[in-house]
C-alpha cells in the first residue's frame, strides 16, 4: 500500500492498537490518528471498538468528526466494528451517530461497556 494509501486508525480510545497492528500484519501502511491532520493522505479509516458515547465525545473534542464526513463525502473509505459501526451508522441516540453508514447498530446493554474493550469478556 503506498502512502497516499494508507490506513489510519482512529486512535482515541478502545481497541485501536490491535486494529494497527492487525492491518500492519497484513502489509498495510497504518496511520493512528488523534488530530484532523492525521486524516491528509489516507485513502481508509477504521474506526475501532470501544464505547460509543466516549468515542463521540472525544472525536467532537478532539475536532474529527466533521473532518471524517468530509473525507468520507470525498471517497474515503470508512469501517468499523462494535463501537466504530455504531458511530458510523444511523439510528436514534444514544449515542449520537454520524449516519456515514447505511446500518443501524444497536449497543450492547451487557456487560458493561467498560469490559467490552478491556478484554474482560
Amino acid at each position: 500500500m503506498s502512502a497516499h494509501n494508507a490506513c489510519g486508525v482512529l486512535a482515541l480510545q478502545g481497541s485501536f492498537s490491535r486494529h494497527a497492528g492487525a492491518l500492519a500484519h497484513l502489509g498495510a501502511a497504518v496511520r493512528e490518528v488523534r488530530r484532523a491532520g492525521d486524516l491528509e493522505g489516507l485513502s481508509h479509516l477504521v474506526i475501532p471498538g470501544g464505547e460509543s458515547t466516549t468515542l463521540h465525545k472525544l472525536g467532537t473534542q478532539y475536532g474529527l468528526l466533521e473532518p471524517i464526513r468530509s473525507a468520507a463525502s470525498h471517497g474515503m473509505a470508512l469501517f468499523g466494528t462494535c463501537a466504530g459501526a455504531i458511530l458510523l451508522g444511523g439510528g436514534a441516540p444514544p449515542p449520537p451517530r454520524l449516519g456515514l453508514a447505511p446500518v443501524t447498530v444497536t449497543r450492547v446493554r451487557q456487560p458493561p461497556a467498560r469490559a467490552s474493550y478491556m478484554g474482560i469478556w
